[in-house]
């Protein structure tokens, strides 16, 4: 028999879906502050904040996952993670918790949403299901190198 490690997972929403980051990537999770625009930088960043000093890109979800677009509210959550070395603040609707789920194989999520790349997988819960959010998948290689050289010209 193989010995099932548990993963660890932030759960947040997004219009009222249920998300998941794994906990490892999480710095911090900050009350919504004033957002100051970030010029040349991708669509996907709505902005920029400043946490003790350090300068986040602020990620804006909805448009990766296919939601509606709508401005950022004072009751929202930032989501301070690390994505493939790059610290950013994901703008995510509401924390809910931690919660530890036994690592399997995810289910294939290509059939169920429209950017499945996004996506670790998929787990069924009793009220619904929850969507493990891939951060090494969240900016492209063109919306990186965009974001590099928007940072540079800071």
């Amino acid at each position: 028999m193989q010995d099932v490690k548990d993963v660890q997972l932030l759960r947040f929403s997004l219009d009222k879906q249920s998300y998941a980051i794994e906990l490892d990537c999480i710095r911090k999770v900050l009350r919504t502050v004033a957002i100051s625009p970030f010029p040349q930088a991708p669509s996907v960043i709505c902005g920029m904040i400043n946490v003790h000093g350090l300068i986040l890109p602020v990620v804006d979800l909805r448009p990766k996952f296919g939601l509606p677009a709508r401005s950022p509210q004072m009751e929202d959550r930032l989501i301070w993670a690390n994505a493939n070395g790059l610290d950013l603040a994901l703008v995510v609707d509401q924390v809910s918790d931690v919660i530890s789920i036994p690592f399997t194989t995810p289910v294939d999520s290509s059939a169920l949403i429209s950017s499945p790349s996004l996506l670790k997988g998929i787990v069924p819960l009793p009220d619904g299901v929850l969507l493990i959010h891939d951060l090494k998948a969240l900016l492209d290689q063109e919306e990186q190198k965009e974001l590099a050289d928007a940072m540079s010209d800071d």
